[in-house]
């Protein structure tokens, strides 16, 4: 299977719309509440007990299950997330696999060494002017970076920075593999207030997902309709950034 083949492929897993709103959803019950994830790749995949919940993980892609939905298992294929009702055996199959994917149950995922590289694209842009809202897409999208991380066997988000020891991002542990974030000395003066918040996981031993949420305001200070009329009153913007091992 290929990309273009990719939304055959999401209509046959029966899966939600990636973009909807993040929702609360009672599901895996018979896992503990642990969300069940398919990592696939063109002829089949690997099935998974993660160690996060259905909550964090709805967190993480920025969409849910339905509400009320039971034993949803959120797949991984194309870089890109989506839930799917349909058992792991008939995931597999329509991933080109033999229809067999045992659940494997391992201790907290520890992140191997190696060369990851990281991709970010932007997923909403909101209250932005006309212009930012047009190119700002493109560029993130052409934003790929690559280096060798020894993680010392303990996930930390820091190291997925270009530059680890810069302090962009006070992060808080939530779990070995989930943190979240807020940014260092965010701008906050009388004409304009720049805020962010982030959340961080590793998704297995070799990928790991972020999402960036950037809010620009007018300050205590500004004329709000004049920023209003620039698109800077209310400017947020989504990023999602998905990082993988590429090698030794």
């Amino acid at each position: 299977m290929t990309r273009i083949a990719f939304l055959p492929v999401i209509a046959a897993l029966g899966l939600s719309v990636p973009l909807a709103a993040p929702a609360r959803a009672e599901a895996n019950l018979g896992t503990g509440g642990k969300a069940v994830y398919a990592d696939c790749r063109d002829g089949g995949c690997r099935c998974t007990l993660s160690p996060m919940t259905t909550d964090e993980v709805s967190a993480l892609i920025g969409t849910a299950p339905p509400e009320g939905a039971r034993d949803w298992v959120v797949v991984s294929y194309a870089d890109s997330y989506f839930w799917s009702a349909q058992s792991l055996e008939d995931i597999d199959s329509a991933m080109g696999g033999d229809g067999r994917c045992d659940l494997e149950v391992f201790a907290p995922v520890v992140p191997r060494d190696g060369t990851w590289t990281g991709k970010v694209r932007t997923t909403k842009i909101a209250g932005c002017p006309e212009g930012l809202a047009q190119t700002l897409p493109g560029m993130v999208s052409g934003m790929v970076f690559a280096r060798r991380i020894a993680w010392g066997g303990v996930f930390h988000p820091a190291q997925l920075n270009m530059n680890p020891s810069d302090q962009v991002v006070n992060w808080t542990e939530i779990g070995p593999t989930m943190f979240q974030g807020k940014l260092v000395a965010p701008v906050q003066n009388d004409m304009l207030s720049v805020s962010g918040t982030l959340t961080s996981s590793l998704v297995d031993e070799d990928s790991a997902v972020a999402r960036f949420h950037l809010r620009v305001g007018a300050g205590s200070g500004a004329n709000a309709a004049a920023l209003a009329m620039l698109g800077m009153a209310d400017c947020r913007v989504d990023s999602t950034y998905q990082f993988k091992r590429s090698g030794a």
